[in-house]
């Protein structure tokens, strides 16, 4: 289970809210950038990866972790011993899923913008996602970005491998954020990415999509069409 649902409840309804609000006021400081803007669409992303698993956690506080909703929709019904395994299932599954559909959300509209700042640019934004980000980062002078987006990507890595970090480079690796150092080894779990972890980066990945899309050379942009 995780260490508290309620918990979970109120940081995800908030971090929804807060996407929500920056979508918002980055649309009333830019009036000519579409609805289907990049600049903005990123963050409908984000709003729709954090709303989906907040679902999952509502679900899980009203209905999965009560025996009642076992026995009436379970065909064997269910022991104390399986509903916390499929709590303990459904918890990792979720957390996964955030963490990976937020992966991709950012991933999909930085290419995008690279794209839109130089079209030759990392293979035509089709480079390793590293290389996006360094490229970006350095273009717009955002550098200081650079460490979450750093550990960001070993966390993904590590859960696109189910919890054990293989990256393509075949070495151990760490990642410096905050003043705190965390380390990546080959074939090994990391046990620091728990959802209180992931969810203090979020109002800083959130700065760091701002920062992106409010850059002079991003603005200066008519506009970056979302693929539709």
């Amino acid at each position: 289970m995780p260490e508290n649902l309620e918990y979970l409840n109120n940081q995800f309804e908030q971090m929804e809210n807060a996407f929500i609000d920056a979508r918002a006021a980055l649309a009333m400081r830019h009036p000519t950038w579409g609805a289907q803007d990049a600049r903005l669409t990123m963050f409908n992303k984000c709003v729709n990866v954090t709303r989906s698993v907040h679902l999952g956690v509502v679900f899980m506080i009203h209905h999965l972790r009560k025996p009642g909703w076992w026995a009436e929709n379970a065909k064997y019904g269910a022991t104390k011993a399986t509903v916390q395994q499929a709590c303990d299932e459904f918890n990792m599954f979720l957390r996964i899923s955030f963490i990976q559909g937020l992966f991709f959300a950012v991933e999909s509209s930085f290419r995008l913008f690279v794209r839109a700042l130089d079209p030759t640019a990392c293979s035509a934004g089709c480079d390793d996602f590293k290389n996006i980000y360094e490229w970006l980062l350095s273009r717009l002078n955002l550098q200081r970005h650079r460490p979450l987006l750093d550990l960001v990507r070993n966390v993904r890595n590590v859960m696109h491998n189910n919890g054990l970090f293989f990256p393509k480079s075949g070495v151990n690796a760490t990642a410096t954020y905050k003043g705190q150092t965390y380390a990546f080894q080959i074939g090994k779990p990391n046990d620091f990415v728990t959802w209180r972890f992931i969810l203090d980066l979020l109002p800083d990945i959130q700065v760091l999509l701002t920062d992106i899309v409010e850059a002079s050379e991003t603005v200066a942009v008519a506009t970056i069409p979302e693929p539709t």
